[in-house]
């Protein structure tokens, strides 16, 4: 495992998402955590509910994630270092395909 740690590609995508969204929330982007996320048992057919995305096609399905003031934020930005970064950036270039239609 450390040869192998030591000889993969080195990337800081990982640490430069989790500082931007730490950014966000020291600047009060915050909000209600979408209705669809949360567990409210209710009966009542106008809740949003869950959507659970092992259940659908490619294990992705389109919903809000996010509050309301940061729904579209983008934070991780993979590179191209390595297959496995690559991997992740076509991952979530599918993902931001499926969304937009």
């Amino acid at each position: 495992i450390v040869i192998d740690l030591a000889l993969s590609p080195k990337s800081n995508s990982a640490y430069l998402a989790v500082s931007k969204a730490i950014e966000d929330v020291e600047k009060g982007k915050t909000g209600p955590i979408p209705l669809n996320l949360k567990n409210t048992y209710s009966f009542d057919p106008s809740q949003k509910s869950y959507l659970y995305p092992h259940d659908y096609p490619g294990a992705w399905v389109k919903q809000q994630y996010l509050p309301d003031i940061i729904k579209d934020a983008k934070y991780y930005d993979p590179k191209e270092t390595g297959k496995y970064e690559k991997a992740l950036k076509e991952r979530l270039e599918a993902i931001e395909k499926a969304k937009n239609n």
